[in-house]
């Protein structure tokens, strides 16, 4: 794991935002100010639900108990988020990221149910206060060739692409992104996090192949 010597800023009412992302908010507030110019930016979970449907093939989300949640959460966004445009914009293209992964696992079960019959060993769990060394702890243990933590980038897309040729076993990422495309997806995310928030980083170091914590995986029942 990289050492970072970022320290957390404190002015959490001015946070960083590199100027193309400022710019971007600025024209884009402009826009709601004189009425949203384009209403289809509103959040619904019947359009997210279609939406994913759509860009996947696919109609077959498994237990529908999620849908409340995504319901709560869609209605909590447009309500109280107050999000900027730019963060609109991250925040959908995650909900349906959730949503496709989703499908994509519902169809991979389908096609090998014996996932299912698969034995899962009883998990370590690490709880505790925010900033008291749990990430520091998980990723100690993590180290230990014995144990299976679950990496970033499968955290991140935990659902293989429907058009990926196979598995990770090529030498040098290179060719690990080229047999799994979950790889470039999450480097590329873990550059946009470091670009909009890098102070982040202080807090919460993320490496695509480094040990991620179960909250991203929280994400696919909202």
């Amino acid at each position: 794991m990289m050492t970072s010597k970022r320290v957390t800023r404190t002015d959490y009412a001015h946070p960083h935002r590199p100027l193309p992302v400022r710019l971007i908010n600025r024209l884009g507030n402009i826009g709601v100010r004189f009425g949203d110019p384009n209403p289809s930016s509103r959040f619904s979970d019947a359009a997210l639900l279609e939406r994913a449907s759509r860009l996947e093939g696919l109609d077959d989300f498994g237990d529908p108990s999620f849908r409340p949640g995504l319901r709560a959460l869609v209605a909590a966004i447009e309500s109280e988020a107050g999000l900027t445009p730019v963060g609109r914009w991250i925040t959908r293209k995650r909900l349906l990221g959730t949503l496709r992964n989703r499908l994509r696992a519902e169809k991979l079960f389908r096609d090998h149910p014996e996932i299912l019959d698969l034995q899962i060993r009883p998990p370590i769990v690490i709880t505790g206060m925010q900033r008291t060394g749990t990430t520091l702890l998980h990723r100690l243990l993590a180290a230990d060739p014995d144990t299976r933590t679950v990496l970033s980038w499968e955290a991140l897309n935990p659902a293989p692409y429907l058009n990926a040729r196979g598995g990770c076993r090529g030498p040098g990422y290179l060719s690990r992104e080229r047999l799994d495309p979950r790889l470039r997806v999450a480097r590329i995310s873990q550059r946009a996090l470091a670009l909009m928030a890098p102070d982040f980083f202080a807090v919460h170091p993320v490496e695509v192949e480094a040990p991620e914590e179960d909250v991203l995986l929280l994400d696919y029942s909202f």
